[in-house]
C-alpha cells in the first residue's frame, strides 16, 4: 500500500472543501522541501549540501485532492523505481511527524530533524497560521501505520528558529569562487544557494588569486557570526574533488562517522587489504580496487552518522576482499544477516538472511542503507 500523507488547515472564514491557493501552494512546498531532505540524510549524504538528484527521484508524492472540512489536503506517495520495501516519502514523513510531536512533548528537536529540514516546513505553515486560532495538522498513513501532530503558532514558531552557529566549532564550504578582494584579502564561493565571505591571509590569497581563480575549491574555518556568512580563521584552502558537493556543513556532522570504533576497525582491516596483491587466494583473483575500497568506508561513515541521528550505534563489520577485485562489509546481529558487496564504486548487492529466509540480489544506495538499519535493529526494509 502506497502512504498518503493529509494536511489539515483549521481556517474559520473558509468554506468546507476549499482550501487558499497560497496556502496549498506554500503547504505542499514546504512539505517536499522537507521530505527531499530527509531523504537526502537517509542516503548518507549531507543536509545542507546542495539538494541530489537520487533524493528527488526518490521524493514521489502526488496532491491528489481536497477532501472535506476547512481545508484538507490529501497526498499520495507514488511507485519509486528499484524501492522494494517501505516507500522513502513515507519513511520521511514519519520522521517529521515524530519530530514536532518530539518537540511538543519534550521542546527538544531530536537530531534527526535539524534547523536546515524543520525551517522549510516552518516557513511554509506561516501564512497558514496567520491567526492566532489556526491550526495546521499533519498525518501520515502506511500499511497501517498511522501518526500525527498538530502544529499551532507556537510550534510554527520553534519551526523557523533559524540555526546558530558558535565561532569556535569549524565549518566547511564546497563550491565555486564568484569573487575576489585583493584589498581586504577575502574571496566569495557561492554553494547550495548561499555565498559565504572567507577572510584569508596574504599568503592563503595569493593561493586563490594564482592558483583557484574562478575554480570550484574546498575551504574549511571559523564562523565570525553567528549565521555563518563570513568566515575567517582559515585552516585549509584546496581545490575541491569531483565527487565533493557543493554545500556548506559542520565538520563535527560529517566527520561523526569516522570517530566510532565501528568505522575506525574497519578502516584498520581496508588498509591491510588494499596491501594484497593479485592472486591472494591462488586462485586468480583480483586484488581489491582502492575506489572500491575507499567507497566501501565512506559509505561506512555515511551510514553510521546516519544512525547515529537516530541514537543507533553501529556494530563493526567484517571486511573481506573479492575476487574480483571488490570488498565486502559483513554483520551478523541476532538471526539477521546481511552481506553488502561493492563490486566497485557506486555499486551494491546484497544477500539478507533472517533465520532461513534468504533474499539477494542487487541494490541502491537507498536499499543498502535501510538494508543496514534492518540488519542492526530488525526494522523493516
Amino acid at each position: 500500500m502506497l502512504p498518503r500523507i493529509i494536511i489539515s488547515i483549521d481556517k474559520p472564514g473558509i468554506p468546507p472543501g476549499m482550501v487558499l491557493l497560497e496556502d496549498a501552494g506554500s503547504l505542499s512546498s514546504g512539505l517536499h522541501d522537507s521530505l527531499a531532505r530527509l531523504i537526502q540524510r537517509q542516503l548518507g549524504f549531507p543536509w545542507r549540501a546542495n539538494l541530489r538528484q537520487e533524493a528527488k527521484r526518490l521524493t514521489r508524492i502526488a496532491l491528489t485532492g481536497v477532501s472535506k472540512g476547512s481545508g484538507v489536503l490529501l497526498y499520495e506517495g507514488l511507485p519509486t523505481p528499484d524501492v522494494t520495501g517501505r516507500h522513502p516519502s513515507a519513511i520521511a514523513a514519519f520522521d517529521l511527524v515524530s519530530g514536532i510531536r518530539s518537540y511538543i512533548d519534550s521542546h527538544a528537536w531530536p537530531a534527526y530533524l535539524p534547523p536546515v529540514v524543520r525551517n522549510r516546513m516552518g516557513n511554509a505553515v506561516a501564512s497558514a497560521l496567520a491567526d492566532p486560532n489556526d491550526v495546521v495538522k499533519i498525518e501520515v498513513e502506511e500499511d497501517g501505520l498511522r501518526a500525527e501532530c498538530e502544529i499551532n503558532p507556537s510550534v510554527k514558531d520553534a519551526l523557523q528558529v533559524p540555526e546558530a552557529f558558535a565561532p569556535d566549532e569549524p565549518v566547511e564550504v564546497v563550491g565555486k569562487i564568484v569573487e575576489i578582494d585583493k584589498r581586504n584579502l577575502s574571496f566569495k564561493i557561492e554553494a547550495a544557494s548561499r555565498t559565504f565571505t572567507f577572510e584569508v591571509a596574504e599568503w592563503q590569497f595569493q593561493k586563490i588569486d594564482s592558483e583557484l581563480r574562478w575554480e570550484r575549491a574546498f575551504v574549511s574555518g571559523y564562523p565570525r557570526d553567528s549565521k555563518s556568512k563570513t568566515i575567517h580563521n582559515i585552516s585549509d584552502i584546496r581545490a575541491a574533488t569531483p565527487d565533493e558537493e557543493d554545500g556548506f556543513n559542520l565538520t563535527r556532522e560529517l566527520r561523526r562517522g569516522e570517530r566510532t570504533e565501528a568505522y575506525q576497525q574497519a578502516r584498520a582491516r581496508a588498509e591491510k587489504l588494499l596491501n594484497l596483491n593479485d592472486d591472494w587466494n591462488t586462485y586468480g583473483a583480483k586484488a581489491p580496487g582502492k575506489r572500491a575500497v575507499f567507497f566501501a568506508l565512506h559509505f561506512l561513515r555515511d551510514a553510521i552518522g546516519v544512525l547515529l541521528d537516530h541514537g543507533i550505534s553501529a556494530p563493526t563489520p567484517f571486511l573481506a576482499p573479492t575476487a574480483p577485485g571488490g570488498v565486502q562489509l559483513e554483520w551478523h546481529v541476532s538471526s539477521r544477516e546481511l552481506e553488502l558487496e561493492i563490486p566497485e564504486k557506486g555499486r551494491f548487492s546484497f544477500l539478507a538472511v533472517d533465520g532461513s529466509n534468504e533474499v539477494e540480489g542487487e541494490a541502491s544506495r537507498w536499499t543498502a542503507m535501510r538494508l543496514l538499519r534492518w540488519v542492526i535493529t530488525g526494522e523493516a526494509v
